[in-house]
């Protein structure tokens, strides 16, 4: 197992801090409540149906031995549950026992756990789309004020570093905003900069991608990384960056020579920030299903408390990393 990995997973365990599953009934959760369990990662809970959770448990000979099972709202959490939902402006107009029916679907009930803080943190997206995680997201737990753009990353930890020291990066936004503009774009590159120092302890070195490198062409999509670079030194002139730039100018510095001769960014950039959803969710996947990455996430940037995401195409291995990943957030917050 890679070493930032490893890394991640001590931290996490350090912590301890506990993580609620909404996707009990999936087999890879299961694994992975398991293994995090065992390996003293995060104290999971399942919900749904406790006797429905064992019976898969033991169809797939699993020991859930000391893993909590949460299945309905206690008198006690019902009343503050439901006032907290009604608080929400989605929710406001509901009666009492439509609140209770909305805290019967797992996913919302979890994030109602989570926003109250009867736990410390949760993941979902194995079954749940990601935008019905976000929605809820949105909906139940909400932005923080000093974050008001919901954004995400991808760690992904390279199998065969694609240059010397960089044996992880990370991706940004590869999950949420579609089509960012200027500001939208300096945000993400100042929270996922913030997010590669806080959480794995990387020094960022940030890269606004584009098509085209320090002004080779001219195009509004070129012009808003530009803009959006500017922006980001402007405003954090601690933070080392380069853009508008090209992938390989930003990671190969012989290339870098050519492309953009005399700049005095050294070394490859390990925080890669995309211009939109389209180039960051492709290459992404790219990285991992050709390249070999292991992606962790993603990751998601904003919200009041670390809720996170998974590719309903996660590996039981992903899903561990994500949940240990969620640890390291409840610290950061």
């Amino acid at each position: 197992m890679p070493d930032i990995i490893d890394k991640i997973r001590a931290d996490a365990a350090a912590q301890c801090r506990t993580v609620v599953l909404p996707e009990a009934m999936d087999e890879r959760v299961l694994r992975a409540a398991v293994e995090v369990q065992s390996a003293g990662i995060a104290k999971p809970i399942l919900l749904g149906q406790p006797e429905e959770i064992q019976a898969s448990a033991d169809k797939f000979k699993l020991d859930l031995d000391g893993i909590v099972l949460y299945e309905t709202i206690t008198p006690a959490h019902s009343s503050a549950l439901q006032s907290y939902l009604r608080s929400r402006n989605r929710y406001a107009d509901l009666s009492g026992a439509e609140l209770i029916s909305a805290l019967q679907d797992p996913l919302t009930l979890a994030c109602c756990l989570l926003a109250t803080g009867e736990v410390d943190a949760c993941v979902a997206g194995a079954v749940n789309t990601t935008m019905r995680v976000i929605q809820n997201g949105l909906r139940i737990i909400g932005t923080a004020e000093e974050s008001p753009l919901l954004s995400s990353f991808f760690l992904m930890v390279f199998d065969s570093p694609p240059a010397e020291g960089l044996d992880y990066a990370l991706f940004a936004d590869c999950a949420i905003n579609v089509n960012p503009d200027c500001d939208q774009l300096a945000r993400i590159a100042v929270e996922t900069a913030s997010s590669a120092k806080n959480l794995v302890g990387l020094e960022p070195n940030v890269a606004l991608l584009s098509f085209s490198t320090d002004g080779s062409a001219s195009h509004p999509d070129a012009e808003k990384v530009s803009c959006a670079t500017r922006c980001v030194k402007d405003a954090h002139p601690e933070i080392r960056l380069i853009g508008e730039v090209q992938f390989d100018a930003a990671l190969v510095p012989a290339v870098r020579e050519v492309k953009m001769p005399g700049s005095d960014f050294s070394g490859p950039a390990n925080v890669y920030v995309f211009p939109d959803l389209d180039a960051g969710n492709i290459a992404a996947k790219v990285a991992e299903r050709i390249g070999g990455a292991k992606p962790i996430g993603p990751i998601l940037q904003g919200l009041r408390k670390p809720l996170n995401d998974l590719s309903r195409g996660a590996d039981v291995d992903s899903i561990v990393n994500t949940i240990a990943m969620t640890c390291l957030q409840v610290r950061q917050g």
